[in-house]
């Protein structure tokens, strides 16, 4: 994989900061980011161990869609960095960098055509590849990178979502108007930033990485949610036979729901940091709480599958216990006990499984409480 530094407005970015232009990626990860990860490792290397049987189903599509260019191709980059430039002045060809990216695929075909390639895996629909920022900006640094191209084809691969969409840039005809859109989008970015002027959207709210410490987000949500103050989170229009409820003013509670939701997380995240990293006091009312549970360690599946026999279980019962989420180790083996035993059955299995290392301390997770009445009592006396 290649290098994880990111531009500050980069490519992927560029539609959020087009939007609002003091958008700023949240960072961080979570599941669905990391089994898309997962996946697109897959791609590249062809190893396909450890896929779910959806995530291998969506992997192949790819594979098969692109092993007929790189058949014919002459030449092929994967997972290669792209730097987009702004307009050259004079005899310089290539301007200050704008931005730069990650494209999947790259291949120079034996026609002299370039065919730029990015895999999709989340079920979050994307813009067709004729109007995707995105895939416009890496087809600005391919031109760039490759100046005897004329052609560049665009192609996104988004399994979940339907078929491939493609689209094909000529170097004489779009690459200015290409170049003078990003920066644009760059530059009143910059300037947003500097004169801090926010433009608040549900579209790229919910992403931000600002969201708890934007004004304009905080000035739009109290005063929406002071429309409401005081009535019916409901106000029923009219009531369907059924007994539906048919609300005109769903949509608006839906967008304040949605950006109330974010926010809050936003803004007990960065509470919790500033608790963390700053020494700052949790807030009166609640208490900073650490959590930690017990995980498998890796190989867990082979050595639980070899000594399953130890612990009376079936080949079905291990693969239960070692998916997510779903029966748990103790709940198996307490099942398992003889009548009033289940908890000695369950320490025991516990302590062998923690002996060989089996099962290991989890990440840390922590949170705020809010304090109960009694605790609140003790602190005011």
């Amino acid at each position: 994989m290649p290098p994880t530094k990111h531009a500050k407005r980069s490519p992927s970015a560029l539609k959020n900061h087009a939007i609002s232009p003091c958008y700023k990626p949240s960072g961080g990860t979570n599941e669905a980011a990391e089994r898309g990860t997962f996946c697109h490792e897959a791609v590249e290397t062809g190893k396909l161990g450890g896929l779910s049987e959806e995530e291998l189903e969506h992997v192949q599509v790819v594979l098969d869609y692109k092993a007929p260019f790189e058949d014919a191709a002459t030449q092929i980059w994967q997972e290669i960095q792209l730097k987009v430039y702004a307009k050259g002045e004079g005899k310089k060809r290539l301007g200050k960098v704008l931005t730069f990216g990650t494209c999947d695929l790259l291949i120079l075909a034996n026609d002299g055509v370039l065919d730029l390639m990015d895999w999709k895996f989340g079920a979050w629909a994307v813009d067709h590849a004729d109007s995707n920022l995105q895939m416009r900006t890496y087809a600005i640094g391919a031109f760039q990178a490759h100046p005897e191209v004329e052609q560049i084809r665009v192609h996104i691969v988004q399994p979940k979502c339907g078929a491939p969409t493609t689209h094909t840039y000529r170097r004489k005809q779009d690459l200015d108007s290409m170049i003078e859109e990003v920066e644009s989008v760059i530059a009143d970015s910059v300037f947003a930033e500097k004169n801090k002027i926010y433009i608040p959207s549900y579209d790229t709210c919910r992403f931000c990485g600002n969201l708890a410490k934007c004004p304009a987000v905080q000035m739009r949500l109290f005063h929406k949610l002071e429309e409401y103050k005081g009535k019916r989170w409901t106000s029923v229009d009219t009531v369907h036979p059924y007994g539906e409820i048919v609300d005109s003013n769903a949509n608006d509670r839906q967008e304040v729901a949605g950006i109330a939701e974010n926010w809050a997380k936003a803004t007990k995240s960065a509470q919790i940091d500033r608790i963390l990293v700053e020494g700052a006091e949790p807030p009166s009312d609640y208490r900073l709480v650490s959590t930690s549970s017990q995980v498998f360690a890796e190989g867990a599946s082979a050595w639980l599958y070899a000594n399953r026999k130890q612990f009376s279980l079936t080949t079905t019962e291990v693969m239960d216990i070692l998916k997510p989420g779903k029966t748990k180790l103790g709940d198996v083996i307490g099942a398992k006990a003889e009548k009033g035993g289940k908890g000695s059955a369950v320490n025991a299995a516990l302590e062998i499984l923690e002996e060989e290392s089996i099962l290991i301390e989890g990440a840390t997770k922590t949170f705020l409480r809010k304090k109960t009445k009694k605790e609140l009592s003790t602190d005011s006396e």
